[in-house]
């Protein structure tokens, strides 16, 4: 089973956040050929402070940690 967890500072509602969840477990399943009943995908929302990168970067922060394993049906 694929884990996409983004973390971000961007603050979105409860249909926002439903809404992008389904575009990215669409997204996974059309680039990887494969259904969405099976693509676990997470968003948290951070304060500004509890994200950053090494560089200045104006705006919103979003940050994707996937854990991908190739699988076997059975």
């Amino acid at each position: 089973m694929p884990l996409l967890q983004f973390d971000t500072t961007l603050a979105l509602d409860a249909t926002e956040t439903e809404a992008f969840a389904a575009f990215v477990r669409e997204t996974y399943a059309d680039v990887m050929r494969t259904g969405t009943d099976h693509v676990a995908v997470t968003v948290r929302t951070h304060a500004d402070a509890a994200l950053s990168i090494g560089r200045g970067v104006d705006g919103p922060l979003l940050f994707l940690d996937a854990e991908v394993r190739r699988g076997v049906r059975v």
